[in-house]
C-alpha cells in the first residue's frame, strides 16, 4: 500500500468511526495530527493502528510510538514487516 492509498484508509475509517467529523476531514492531510486536531481519541488511535495491521499485513509497534507520531506520514513510517 502506498501513503496515498493509506491516507484516504485512515480518512476512510475516521468517517465511518466519526461520521460527525466528515466536514473536517476534507482539510486534513498527511501530516494532520490526528488526535490534537480531535479527529480520533487515544481510544480511537489504538483501533486504527489494529485496523492498519489488519488491513496492510504489516505491523505497527505501539510500544515504539511517541508523542509526535500522530499524523498519517509518522504512522505510515512506523509500518514494519511481520515477520
Amino acid at each position: 500500500m502506498d501513503r496515498e492509498k493509506f491516507s484516504d484508509f485512515v480518512k476512510n475509517f475516521i468517517k465511518k468511526h466519526s461520521p460527525h467529523l466528515t466536514n473536517q476531514l476534507i482539510s486534513i492531510d498527511i501530516t494532520t495530527d490526528l488526535i490534537d486536531e480531535g479527529l480520533v481519541d487515544s481510544f480511537l488511535f489504538i483501533e486504527l493502528c489494529f485496523a492498519v495491521e489488519e488491513e496492510t499485513g504489516f505491523a505497527i509497534d505501539i510500544s515504539e510510538l511517541e508523542d509526535d507520531d500522530f499524523s498519517i506520514v509518522k504512522l505510515f513510517s512506523k509500518l514494519k514487516k511481520e515477520k
